[in-house]
Order: C-alpha cells, then structure tokens, then sequence
C-alpha cells in the first residue's frame, strides 16, 4: 500500500514538472519579447528609423542632421577674454586687405566673415583688422594643430574651428574627425549671406571654390591669397571660376617683399 501511494506521488511531481516547464518557456519568452521592444522603442527615440522591405534602416536625413550638429558642437566661441597679441598697438594686421574689404562694404559695422585657412590668428590676418576696427565676427577655421593652438591663445573675439578640408577630385569622403568637405562648411555656420570670405589655402584655392555652390550662399566680398610667383594660367583660371559665379576682380594687393598677390572679388 505504501509502495503505491509513494508511486503515485512521484508521477504527480513528474506532471507538474511537466506542466511546469511549458509556463516557464512561455514565461521568459515573454520577458524576452517585452525586451526587444523595450530596446527598439529607445533606439527610435534616438534616431528615427525608416522602413525598407522587411529591414530597417537608419534615416539619411537624421544621419546627416546628426553629423552636422556634431561639427557645430566643435566650433569653440570667444572666451570673452582680452586680446593676447604680440603687437596690441596695431589695428591692421593684413597687408592691406583688410582696408580694402572695409572700403567695399562702406565701412561696415559688425559684419560676418569666414576665414579659411586663418593660421594663428593674427599674422597677415584679413579678419583681425575687421574685428578691431569694425566690430564683425565669423568663423576662423584652420588644419594645421600647431598654428589653431596659437589661434586659440590670442583669444579673438571670432569663433574658431579645428578643421582639414577634402579638396581635389574627385571628392573624396571624410576620412577622419577633422576632415570637412568645402560644401558642409557653409552648412554648418548655417548662414545664408557673409560679408567677407577669405581663403588661403596654399595652392588649393580654385578646389575650394568649385567645391562650394555659390548661388545658394550670399557672399559679397571674397579675397583669395596667392604667392607673387602665381601662373598666369592659374590666375586666369580663378578669375574666370569667379567670374561664373558673378564677380568680378575689384583689387589686387601685392607685397613684394612678402612675395604675396591678394586678390579681391566682388559681387555687385
């Protein structure tokens, strides 16, 4: 009699081991679903997806939105502290230009320029002499991490930015985080006019310009420099590019001594 009871109760635990072991399965089945959702649903939040078949793909327009706030989180804005420059007496550092570009805009108050190619900041510098006697601002943007580090102590009051520009052709894709396309510049300040764009890119200038989409951008004055020596056919080269996109040549500045011929474009 006892052998049968204790035969029955073993066959009770098997079967509810038994029916056990399915609610378990569909337990943690269910767990798992509540958590692939969960996963997916913050990942939406995060950047939108958009459907393609039976996958899902990351939204292009996202991507790219995201990538350009990603280089505008890297301008570094003015300090606010005073100027650090080696000669605090002076108030044009260019060879000129920068009376010129004042001369042209009428003597401008609180224009807005783009300087690529700035260097330290202050040597033959087109943009400083508009800062200190007109009050503009804008964006200096320069490659090389030696000269943007002495940008960076002379404390201009403009914004700056560590940047290498992809210029040739074909255009290449941007190969590291300093790598910048030419057109995304421009998306990035997201402006539509500038007073002044100044460009000096030792021999890479006319892959600037035909990188950049002109008639979408408002830019009045643009001053390209050069070396004295500069070909001829070169020469011709970026007056007729500028030419095609509506400017003519308003002056050109030469300093001998320095072995430098500055250009300077209008757009009427």
């Amino acid at each position: 009699m006892g052998s049968k009871t204790t035969l029955h109760r073993c066959q009770r635990l098997v079967l509810s081991k038994m029916s056990y072991r399915p609610r378990r399965v569909a337990l943690l089945t269910f767990i798992l679903v509540l958590i692939s959702i969960s996963v997916l649903y913050n990942i939406r939040s995060v950047m939108p997806l958009a459907r393609e078949g039976f996958f899902l793909r990351a939204d292009p327009a996202t991507i790219r939105e995201n990538y350009l706030l990603t280089w505008r989180e890297r301008i570094i804005h003015s300090d606010g502290l005073p100027y650090n420059l080696s000669d605090s007496s002076r108030v044009d550092f260019s060879r000129g230009q920068s009376r010129v570009v004042l001369a042209l805009s009428a003597n401008k108050k609180k224009g807005f320029f783009v300087d690529v190619g700035g260097g330290d900041g202050e040597t033959n510098s087109v943009s400083l002499g508009l800062e200190l006697q007109a009050q503009w601002n804008g964006l200096i943007v320069e490659g090389d991490p030696v000269k943007f580090k002495q940008l960076l102590l002379k404390h201009r009051q403009a914004s700056c930015l560590h940047a290498r520009f992809l210029l040739g052709k074909p255009i290449q894709s941007p190969s590291s985080n300093i790598d910048l396309l030419p057109s995304d510049l421009f998306q990035i300040i997201n402006r539509t006019h500038i007073d002044l764009l100044s460009i000096n890119l030792h021999g890479q200038e006319l892959d600037f310009l035909w990188s950049v989409n002109f008639h979408l951008y408002s830019v009045r004055i643009v001053v390209i420099e050069l070396p004295i020596s500069v070909s001829k056919e070169l020469y011709l080269q970026l007056t007729a590019a500028m030419a095609r996109r509506g400017y003519r040549v308003s002056h050109h500045v030469v300093d001998g001594k320095a072995g430098k011929k500055d250009i300077v474009y209008i757009r009427d």
